[in-house]
């Protein structure tokens, strides 16, 4: 059976801070985050969560800020591992690669706040390690 995991994406404080980032399009997606997220612990699927820290101070996601924190309800469980990046990506700088080797991970089902930004760059270098194992 081909394993599969659950990626959290940047479910930071931060994003809810519209003078910085603007109006959200997605006002349910915390609900039915956190619906997958019940979904995948209840049968015991491996969840992965992957925080932005950012390098800019004045950014809501610099560690010296509240909207660095996770959201409530998508802080890791005891077993899932928590990747820090700095950059758009998950797999650059971080050991997140190796983690779903280890796991052998075949199948990802990524979500987060804003797929304009993370969520669809992390997409694009997963697809893109897939096509390099090829």
């Amino acid at each position: 059976m081909k394993k599969a995991c659950l990626l959290i994406v940047d479910v930071q404080k931060g994003f809810d801070d519209t003078n910085f980032w603007g109006e959200r399009n997605n006002a349910n997606a915390e609900v039915n985050m956190l619906t997958l997220l019940g979904a995948f612990r209840e049968v015991g699927l491996p969840v992965f969560h992957v925080q932005h820290q950012s390098e800019n101070e004045h950014s809501p996601l610099h560690p010296s800020k509240l909207g660095y924190q996770l959201k409530t309800g998508f802080e890791p469980k005891d077993g899932e591992p928590l990747f820090i990046k700095s950059v758009n990506s998950a797999f650059i700088g971080t050991e997140l690669k190796e983690t779903l080797e280890t796991h052998e991970i075949e199948h990802i089902l990524i979500i987060g706040l804003t797929t304009n930004h993370c969520v669809s760059l992390l997409q694009e270098w997963q697809q893109i390690m897939v096509l390099a194992c090829l």
